[in-house]
């Protein structure tokens, strides 16, 4: 399957510090955070609505954790303090352009090379929730990047070679003691920080400035990148230095495929290029590798829903669904993944993007998630007769992509 991701399976409060918010940089998306104690499955309805905006507000306290979640923020006595990472989704993008009519050929072919500049700065922010439907606990990690992206060579007709260069990159999420904090590349003070928090920041600021350059197709899916293996050998140096030990693989390090799937949701959607009539749909999935053998796909439809002389947008639309999918476990915890449970609505998936024509290049982007997980797992059981126990949760996810000039 195409654009196979990986989302880690419950692991040990130190290792979600490790490797949750390491996850998400290296292209896992939505998936962060899953606590080690096990929940109760939830009364609530299976239902569940797409996208909503505004404040999400949970029961629980969600900088501290509910009652009884071990795993959970509370904050270290003594402990110093910066603001939890926000649990309200950034505002939407406006909806601008003129609306497709039904039967009307749009050009969705980004035109690559024509028009100046050829270079752009953007600003992309990154806002994971998880909400444990046991407790009413939430955990969040916002990942803000700012990356220039030059054309290196583009024929006007799609194919291009484009090179992406990480200016800085700021995290804000809870360390593995569960007091928040905010690490930017720009200020880093590495003695002051936990030593979990090196763990998880270090490695991921070490590609800052490390140029990577993209092919891309006419049908505008990324074929390639240049690059790929020096940001996955800075990556590992930087865990080997802190962990003092030899490190030749890490589940959270950069990979090709990590590098193509992130870069490629953030800017380069596969649109398919050519034309696409008002009303008229493209199907496309994406497949999501959850643990134990079992993957989350992730189905649905490409629409052009804008059009004007000087850009056009198109709208992806898509839905989850549990599938086993084969491969060999990680590790111990992924093992113990007996079976996964998605569930949403048919825009549990809503991701919208607006490029421009002259100057080609994206405008602005939005992606938003929201669905209904639930991972068992095994926990014990008499020889024979294995328990398992699954864990609910609720998953939003907002992404907002904008282009600032240069």
């Amino acid at each position: 399957m195409a654009d196979v991701d990986r989302l880690d399976p419950p692991m040990k409060p130190a290792r979600i510090a490790a490797l949750g918010v390491a996850a998400i940089l290296a292209g896992a998306g939505a998936w962060a955070f899953l606590r080690t104690e096990p929940a109760a499955p939830s009364n609530a309805a299976t239902g569940t609505s797409g996208p909503a905006e505004g404040t999400w507000s949970p029961t629980g306290d969600p900088h501290r954790g509910a009652s009884g979640n071990a795993g959970g923020n509370s904050q270290r006595p003594g402990a110093t303090s910066v603001a939890p990472p926000p649990q309200a989704l950034p505002s939407a993008l406006p909806d601008v352009g003129t609306p497709v009519k039904p039967g009307q050929e749009v050009s969705v072919v980004v035109p690559w090379g024509q028009g100046q500049p050829t270079s752009f700065r953007y600003d992309i922010e990154d806002l994971n929730l998880v909400k444990y439907e046991a407790t009413d606990y939430v955990d969040a990690i916002d990942t803000n990047w700012r990356v220039v992206l030059s054309v290196v060579d583009g024929d006007g007709k799609g194919a291009a070679r484009i090179r992406l260069v990480v200016e800085s990159l700021r995290v804000r999420a809870f360390g593995p003691t569960g007091v928040p904090y905010d690490e930017d590349s720009r200020s880093l003070d590495a003695d002051k920080m936990d030593p979990g928090v090196q763990r998880v920041v270090l490695p991921a600021v070490s590609i800052v400035g490390q140029p990577l350059e993209f092919r891309i197709d006419s049908g505008g899916n990324v074929t390639d990148v240049d690059g790929a293996d020096i940001w996955r050998e800075r990556y590992l140096a930087e865990v080997q230095r802190i962990e003092k030990r030899a490190v030749n693989d890490a589940p959270d390090a950069w990979t090709r495929e990590s590098i193509v799937r992130t870069w490629s949701e953030y800017l380069f959607p596969r649109i398919g290029g050519g034309t696409l009539a008002g009303g008229a749909q493209r199907p496309w999935t994406r497949s999501q590798r959850v643990g134990g053998g079992w993957g989350l796909v992730w189905s649905g439809r490409v629409e052009v829903a804008r059009d004007d002389a000087d850009a056009f947008r198109v709208e992806f639309v898509g839905t989850p669904l549990a599938e086993q999918i084969g491969g060999t476990p990680t590790d111990d915890a992924d093992a113990q993944i007996a079976k996964i449970y998605a569930h949403g609505s048919d825009r549990a998936f809503v991701a919208a993007y607006r490029f421009g024509r002259s100057p080609a290049a994206l405008i602005e982007a939005q992606i938003d998630t929201d669905f209904r997980f639930v991972s068992s797992r095994k926990t014990g059981g008499a020889p024979g007769a294995p328990a398992y126990t699954p864990e609910w949760t609720q998953r939003k996810r907002r992404v907002i992509v904008r282009r600032t000039g240069l």
